[in-house]
């Protein structure tokens, strides 16, 4: 999982939770990918625009990027993009190379800790990738928590924007710093 996936699933999720029907979000996401290869394979910044007329509307797209990729923006972005190699299943850039290989190397205790509303990352997949990986060479603890977010504070949704336009309060799951020191004791 590398961080354009894991915005893929972002955009995906908090569309969905906003209502938007799935040939929608399908037309949404598409054009969101496009512009990475377009970007990548040095379209114009007019071309772009062009390309993405439904994502630049779209108002978790505005809200999200401050109001949309400007310029400036667009090329700097770009220009990173050229140097980096794509993955081969979803085409979409690699900032670290040989991810899972990477874990797979890992040889010290790990606890992982997953909000089951996480709407920012797929933490199933998070979840798979680990036991796949590190499982083998490390002592892998997990914990899943549910009706908590990315942050491990509780949540009905996990949308990114959840405690923003619902004026929640901020509380922690429950038992999650519990299973911190919990984890940390046994360590001893």
């Amino acid at each position: 999982m590398d961080d354009d996936e894991t915005f893929k699933y972002l955009l995906e999720q908090n569309l969905h939770l906003n209502g938007h029907p799935r040939d929608s979000i399908n037309i949404i996401a598409s054009e969101w990918h496009n512009s990475i290869l377009l970007s990548r394979g040095e379209a114009s910044y007019e071309y772009y625009l062009s390309a993405t007329k439904n994502l630049q509307k779209n108002k978790f797209w505005q809200k999200i990027t401050n109001g949309g990729i400007n310029e400036k923006s667009y090329y700097k972005y770009q220009k990173k993009l050229k140097k980096l190699a794509l993955d081969k299943e979803t085409e979409l850039p690699l900032y670290v190379e040989n991810f899972d290989q990477m874990l797979s190397r890992i040889n010290i205790p790990v606890l992982a800790l997953f909000g089951e509303t996480d709407m920012t990352v797929d933490w199933k997949k998070a979840k798979k990738l680990y036991e796949n990986t590190l499982e083998a060479n490390t002592d892998l603890t997990i914990k899943t928590f549910p009706n908590c977010n990315h942050n491990m504070w509780q949540a009905k949704t996990g949308g990114i924007y959840e405690f923003e336009e619902s004026n929640w309060e901020y509380i922690r799951c429950d038992g999650f710093l519990d299973s911190i020191t919990n984890w940390l004791n046994k360590l001893k």
